[in-house]
């Protein structure tokens, strides 16, 4: 894995650096895959969960009124 935010990964072998050899075994692809899913994942629930958090609270008050 590359590390940008976008989502690109090492395995990306159309975008592969000359010189550099990407080609890897099936797990070793399937497990960069994953973890790449995965940060994505945490990324998005760390954005998300806040709003949602405060949206509940919001809709909470309503309820009390």
């Amino acid at each position: 894995m590359n590390g940008n935010m976008r989502g690109d990964t090492a395995i990306d072998l159309g975008h592969a650096r000359p010189g550099r050899n990407r080609v890897r075994s099936l797990p070793c692809m399937l497990q960069e895959i994953y973890a790449s899913a995965s940060l994505h994942v945490q990324l998005a629930s760390h954005r998300v969960l806040p709003v949602l958090r405060e949206v509940w609270q919001a809709v909470q008050m309503a309820r009390v009124r």
